[in-house]
């Protein structure tokens, strides 16, 4: 699985730590997190429930936190960059002054 690479590459980390299962129902507290970073995982969620799920990353963020979404944006396989937009705005999540939304060619 990706996540034992990641944490074989990440181990000498102390501070890092992995989350496994389902966004909404991971136990997370509220201002958990820096950073979040979510690699080719929102075109698996089902879409009705794709808001939930970011607003719960929203949640889990410390005040000025920081969510990286890596994201496939082929039609074929992916999600929309400008669906992404949509979901982040709606969802409270909003870009940092410098971050842009670029179009992934995988």
């Amino acid at each position: 699985m990706w996540i034992d690479a990641a944490q074989g590459q990440l181990k000498k980390y102390p501070n890092v730590n992995f989350k496994l299962g389902y966004i909404r129902t991971l136990d997370i507290q509220d201002g958990t997190y820096d950073v979040i970073i979510m690699h080719f995982v929102l075109h698996h969620i089902p879409h009705d429930i794709q808001l939930a799920s970011m607003r719960a990353l929203e949640r889990a963020l410390k005040r000025n936190g920081t969510l990286f979404v890596r994201e496939p944006t082929k039609e074929s396989h992916g999600t929309g960059v400008h669906d992404i937009q949509q979901l982040l705005d709606a969802s409270g999540v909003h870009e940092k002054e410098g971050a842009t939304l670029t179009p992934s060619l995988v």
